[in-house]
């Protein structure tokens, strides 16, 4: 991108037109996350006030080269599907806002202590390139900020590091190369331990083998479901944190309706009623709640699928005892 609007190859134009493509057809996120940082490359970084020339041809070549999936998807549901996961982001404009300022997003004060630094750095320099591209990144919200914050943040904690703290270190310390020396060997050790770190952390988490068991169980607990109930069955699934992915996984699993899996149903515009409705069921303690949350939503459920990683023994034993309900899926997980 940067190629592409410093020059007048045709060439670049070709590669970051495909590159935008695949970006889409890797997943909606990546795509908006290049969409965004396109329209800032045009507007800081091309020849006027926006380059409108390489900006269309690299939104149409992208358009071309993803449109297997969005041609499929319209064709399938509409274009209201893709309007309703647009605007479950965006209709709150003073969420927006607030997303838009909140900073802690790519891991630890440490790095963004850095990053804060770079982007003093460059405003006082004028370069208001680097500040805008990563506040514009904010703009998404949710995942779609991991797609792109890290490139733009990377660069201002480079920053940061080198134009700031280094040479800061180097005025009041030392005159000598010593101690600019000793920060450097000492910031790529940091890197390396942070990365060996975030490799190695789960499996000194003290649950983490119990974690990789309940996976298991809860597999083969979706698998049982698949085969052993009918097929117009409606689930609430209750987990706990360490089985974060569990609603995600039932339906795909079990091919039976979950209603309250969260991410998915921002495309049928009804993300944050199915998150409230989640967040609702997660402190249940009687089993009679679960009636009054169906009542309150306007939804009905056949089952409960709670996993063995759920500790709520209270719960548990106000179901298997309630005469609304009864235990049929006899696996060995819940």
């Amino acid at each position: 991108m940067h190629k592409m609007f410093s020059t007048d190859s045709l060439k670049y134009i070709l590669i970051t037109g495909f590159l935008f493509g695949i970006a889409v057809l890797g997943s909606p996120g990546g795509g908006y996350a290049f969409a965004i940082s396109l329209v800032v490359f045009s507007f800081l970084k091309g020849r006027g006030i926006f380059d409108a020339k390489k900006f269309t041809s690299v939104a149409l070549i992208g358009a071309v080269v993803s449109s297997p999936w969005w041609l499929t998807v319209i064709d399938y549901h509409g274009i209201d599907i893709l309007l309703n996961g647009f605007m479950s982001r965006h209709s709150d404009i003073l969420g927006l806002i607030v997303k838009s300022l909140y900073f802690h997003v790519f891991g630890g004060l440490f790095w963004a202590a850095f990053c804060l630094f770079g982007i003093f750095y460059c405003i006082i320099k004028r370069e208001f390139f680097l500040p805008i591209w990563f506040i514009s990144a904010l703009i998404p919200g949710g995942a779609e900020i991991g797609y792109i914050i890290p490139i733009p943040a990377a660069i201002l904690i480079t920053l940061g590091l080198f134009k700031v703290v280094i040479p800061g270190f180097k005025k009041d310390i030392s005159r000598t190369n010593k101690i600019h020396q000793l920060l450097i060997v000492a910031f790529i050790l940091l890197i390396i331990f942070h990365g060996v770190g975030e490799a190695i952390g789960p499996s000194l988490y003290k649950d983490y083998d119990a974690m990789i068991y309940t996976e298991k169980n809860d597999m083969e607990a979706m698998k049982w479901i698949k085969l052993n109930t009918a097929e117009n069955s409606i689930f609430f699934v209750i987990n706990d944190q360490t089985a974060w992915w569990l609603k995600d996984w039932f339906p795909a699993i079990t091919r039976r309706i979950t209603l309250n899996t969260p991410y998915g149903s921002e495309w049928a515009g009804d993300f944050e009623r199915i998150v409230q409705m989640d967040e609702d069921i997660s402190k249940c303690t009687e089993a009679y709640h679960f009636t009054e949350i169906a009542n309150k939503y306007g939804v009905r459920f056949t089952h409960i699928y709670i996993s063995k990683t759920q500790s709520d023994a209270y719960l548990i034993h106000n179901l298997k005892h309630s005469e609304s309900f009864e235990v049929d899926l006899r696996t060995r997980t819940q």
